[in-house]
């Protein structure tokens, strides 16, 4: 599993059969409900790219 910040967000993903991110808010200790995913094929990148746009969109409401 892989662990990364945006925004003083912090991600944790990792790849089985696909992609999967959990989100946690700043100071947190347990993950937004959302699972964010991607398949194999579209890669990592395309997950990240995915979990920035979900915390960009909690950052506007």
């Amino acid at each position: 599993m892989q662990e990364i910040k945006y925004r003083n967000y912090r991600i944790r993903y990792h790849c089985v059969l696909g992609w999967f991110a959990h989100i946690y808010r700043p100071g947190a200790n347990s993950a937004m409900s959302d699972i964010i995913e991607a398949t194999r094929e579209e890669g990592e990148q395309i997950l990240l790219v995915r979990v920035r746009a979900r915390i960009d969109r909690e950052e506007e409401s």
